[in-house]
C-alpha cells in the first residue's frame, strides 16, 4: 500500500486522484496525514462540475472540457468505477456462491437455463 509506498520499498504515485469534490479531498488528507509518507499531490475531481480540487489551494481549478489534462482523470476516474463496478459484482457472486444462495437456474425454477440466465423452451 501507500505506507510500504513511501518507505522506498514500492514505486509511489506522483499524484493521487480522488473521486469526489473538496470534501473528499479532505477526508484523503486527513488519512494520508496519519502516515509517515505522505504523497506528493492530491487532487480530488468533483462529477457534476467536474472540477478539480488541489491540495493547499482554496478555490478548485475549473478546465476547459477539452483541456487534456481534465480528460485524463475522467478517464482514471470512469476506469475505475468500472474496475470497481465489475469487482464488487464479482464479490457479490462468490458470496452469493459461498452461501449455498445462488444455485443454478435449474435448482431456483425447476426449469432449465441459458447461458444468459434466460429461460430454455421446453423439449416436452
Amino acid at each position: 500500500g501507500y505506507a510500504d509506498a513511501g518507505a522506498g520499498t514500492t514505486i509511489f504515485p506522483d499524484m493521487v486522484l480522488i473521486d469526489g469534490g473538496q470534501g473528499q479531498l479532505g477526508a484523503a488528507l486527513q488519512a494520508f496525514g496519519a502516515m509517515a509518507h505522505q504523497p506528493p499531490l492530491v487532487v480530488a475531481l468533483a462529477k457534476k462540475e467536474e472540477l478539480l480540487w488541489v491540495q493547499d489551494r482554496a478555490e478548485p481549478l475549473k478546465l476547459g472540457r477539452n483541456n487534456p489534462a481534465l480528460r485524463l482523470c475522467q478517464a482514471i476516474r470512469d476506469e475505475a468505477h468500472r474496475f470497481a463496478g465489475h469487482y464488487h459484482a464479482v464479490l457479490r457472486r462468490k458470496a452469493l456462491l459461498r452461501d449455498g444462495l445462488l444455485g443454478s437456474a435449474e435448482d431456483q425454477t425447476g426449469t432449465d437455463s441459458d447461458e444468459n440466465g434466460g429461460i430454455k423452451a421446453s423439449s416436452s
